[in-house]
C-alpha cells in the first residue's frame, strides 16, 4: 500500500480508505449472516421485538435501528438485526479517516482507520454485533469532528473573532454539534464524557477558552437534551430506574486490586495487546506534548475521561467483564497512533519494512482468529486446548464460544410438546441473558419472563397479570433447588422434566433444565419497584 501523498498514478488516501471500507464491510456482512447471537445480542433482540420510547439499561437508538432494519427487510434474522451495526461501522471507519485527516493529515487518517479495523473490540464487537456501541462510536466521532472544526477556526483579531461569534454560521455549527451529541446520548450514556472532554479542552487552552463564555455550547447542550428526551421521559415514568441501576453499578464494595488488574488485562486483550500498548504509548505522548500541541491535546481531553473513570472505578466496583466501556476513550487515540505509524513508514528502510510487517501480521492474526473462532463456534472442532480448555482454566463449565451459539433445537422441543400456544403457555428463565437466548430460539412467539432479581429490560416487556392462569415452561441453567425456590410460590405445581441437550455438530455441549409449571397463580416479585409494565 502506497502511503505517500497522491500523485499521478498513485492511490490517494481517500480511495484507499474507501477500498478498506468495502472489503471490511463485505466480510462483516457475511459474518453477520452466518453466526449466532451472543448473550447480549439475544437480550437486545428482545428490545428490538418490543419497541419502546427508551429502555431500562440503555438509550433506545440501537434498538430503533434494529427494529427499522427488521421491518424494512421483512424478516427477524441475525442479518437483519446486525445490518445497521455493520453499516454504521463502515461510517465509523470513514469518520476515523476524516478526524485523523483533520488532526494530522491525509495518510495519517488512513492509517488510523486501518489500525481501528485491526482491533478486536472495534472490528468485531462494535462492527458486527447489535448493541448500543455501534451508533455510539459513529456519532462520537461525528461529534468530535464538529467540535474540532469549530475549535480550529483561527482569528486574526479580536474584532474578527467577535464578528464570527455573533454570526449565523457560528450558531449553526453549535446546533450541528448539539444534534450530533444528542444522537450520541441517544446511543449510550457515554456521551457525557465526550461533552465534558471537549469542555476541558476549551477550558485548558487559552485560544479556545472564549467558547466557555459563549451561548453556543449551552445551546448545543440544550439541543442534546431535546433529542435525548425519550430517555428522560421513559425514566420519569419509571422512577428513574435506568439512572439508579447504572449508578448502583459503581457502588463502593471495598477495595479490590484484583478487579482493577482484571480490568486492565481485559482491556488489553479486547483491544489486542499489540494495538493496546501503542495506544497507551500515544496516551503518554499526548500528555507529554501538552496543551501547545492542539491536535494531541484534543485527543487526550476526549480520551482520558472514559478510560480513567471506568478503570479506576473497578478498584471498588465489580464491573465484571465490561472491558469495552473504555472503548470510546481508546477510539480517540487512533488518530495520533495513525500519525505515529505514518511517521514510522516515512522514515523508510527497516522502519518501513517492519511497519508493514506489523500491519500484515495484525491483519493475519485478527482475521485468522475471527475465522477460526467462528468455525469453532459453529462446529466445536477445536475441543483440545481450544476455547473449551481455556474456559475451564477460569472455572467455566461450558465452552465460552457457546455464548454465540443459538439454542435453535429448543423450539423443536416446544413444538413437539405443544407448548407453542401463546394462549395457554409462556416461558420462564433464571436470568436476563437466558431469557434472550430462549426468546431468540422460540422466535419471539411466547412471552419469556426471567424469575430473577436482575431481569433488566425484560421486566418491562410483559404484564404478568396477563399471564395468570397459564402454564409455564421453566428453562434453567440453575440447579433444581434454585428453580423451585423461585417458582413454587407462584405455581400450583412444578414438575421436573428431562434436561434439554444443546447439540453442536452432534456433540451435547451443555444441558438446560426443563420444568413444567402448572397454573400461574401469583406474580413473581420483580425489582425496580414494579411488577408490570
Amino acid at each position: 500500500m502506497n502511503h505517500t501523498p497522491n500523485k499521478k498514478g498513485k492511490l490517494s488516501a481517500q480511495k484507499a480508505v474507501l477500498i478498506l471500507i468495502v472489503i471490511t464491510t463485505v466480510l462483516r456482512l457475511v459474518i453477520a449472516a452466518v453466526t449466532g447471537l451472543g448473550f447480549g445480542e439475544s437480550y437486545y433482540s428482545m428490545g428490538v421485538a418490543h419497541p419502546q420510547i427508551s429502555y431500562f439499561d440503555q438509550p433506545p437508538l440501537a434498538f430503533w435501528l434494529g427494529w427499522a432494519s427488521v421491518e424494512t427487510i421483512g424478516n427477524y434474522t441475525a442479518f437483519a438485526l446486525r445490518l445497521p451495526t455493520v453499516l454504521l461501522f463502515a461510517g465509523t471507519t470513514w469518520m476515523m479517516y476524516t478526524l485523523g485527516k483533520r488532526l494530522f493529515g491525509d495518510w495519517q487518517g488512513f492509517w488510523a482507520a486501518v489500525i481501528l479495523n485491526l482491533s478486536a473490540v472495534f472490528t468485531y464487537s462494535v462492527g458486527i454485533w447489535i448493541q448500543p456501541d455501534a451508533p455510539l462510536m459513529f456519532f462520537w466521532l461525528a461529534s468530535a469532528i464538529c467540535f474540532y472544526d469549530i475549535f480550529s477556526i483561527n482569528f486574526n483579531s479580536i474584532e474578527e473573532r467577535n464578528k464570527f461569534r455573533s454570526s449565523w454560521d457560528c450558531y449553526l455549527r453549535w446546533i450541528v454539534i448539539g444534534v450530533m451529541i444528542g444522537l450520541t446520548t441517544l446511543s449510550k450514556y457515554h456521551a457525557a464524557f465526550l461533552f465534558a472532554g471537549a469542555g476541558l479542552f476549551a477550558l485548558t487552552r487559552k485560544e479556545e477558552r472564549h467558547w466557555v463564555f459563549h451561548p453556543g455550547p449551552y445551546l448545543a447542550l440544550a439541543i442534546n437534551f431535546i433529542i435525548a428526551a425519550p430517555v428522560f421521559i421513559w425514566n420519569y415514568n419509571h422512577n428513574w430506574a435506568s439512572f439508579v441501576f447504572q449508578s448502583n453499578r459503581a457502588a463502593n464494595t471495598g477495595i479490590h486490586i484484583d478487579w482493577f488488574f482484571r480490568s486492565i488485562g481485559g482491556q488489553m486483550l479486547w483491544v489486542l495487546p499489540w494495538i493496546w500498548l501503542p495506544l497507551v504509548w500515544q496516551l503518554y505522548k499526548c500528555i507529554k506534548a501538552g496543551r501547545k500541541d492542539k491536535a494531541r491535546w484534543f485527543c487526550l481531553m476526549t480520551a482520558i475521561l472514559p478510560i480513567v473513570f471506568f478503570t479506576l472505578v473497578t478498584l471498588w466496583a465489580n464491573l465484571g467483564f465490561h472491558f469495552h466501556w473504555q472503548a470510546p476513550g481508546y477510539l480517540m487515540l487512533f488518530p495520533p497512533l495513525g500519525a505515529a505509524f505514518y511517521s514510522l513508514l516515512s522514515k523508510g528502510g527497516a522502519y518501513r519494512k517492519w511497519g508493514f510487517r506489523w500491519v500484515w501480521l495484525s491483519v493475519i492474526v485478527t482475521v485468522f482468529s475471527c475465522v477460526i473462532l467462528q468455525i469453532h463456534a459453529a462446529t466445536g472442532f477445536w475441543s483440545s486446548y481450544g476455547p473449551k480448555w481455556f474456559g475451564h482454566l477460569f472455572g467455566e463449565k461450558n465452552d465460552p464460544t457457546m455464548e454465540g451459539y443459538d439454542y435453535a433445537q429448543l423450539i423443536n422441543l416446544f413444538e413437539k410438546e405443544g407448548w407453542m400456544d401463546r394462549e395457554h403457555y409462556f416461558a420462564i428463565t433464571n436470568s436476563w441473558w437466558l431469557a434472550g437466548k430462549v426468546d431468540w430460539a422460540l422466535k419471539g412467539k411466547l412471552p419469556v419472563i426471567p424469575f430473577d432479581s436482575d431481569p433488566r429490560n425484560v421486566a418491562y416487556f410483559f404484564d404478568q397479570n396477563d399471564l395468570l392462569g397459564k402454564d409455564a415452561i421453566f428453562v434453567a441453567t440453575d440447579n433444581e433447588q434454585s428453580v423451585r425456590s423461585r417458582a413454587e410460590r407462584c405455581f400450583d405445581e412444578v414438575i421436573r422434566l428431562d434436561n434439554h441437550k444443546v447439540i453442536r455438530a452432534g456433540v451435547a455441549e451443555m444441558e438446560l433444565g426443563i420444568y413444567y409449571c402448572k397454573n400461574y397463580k401469583k406474580t413473581y416479585d420483580l425489582p425496580y419497584g414494579l411488577n408490570v409494565e
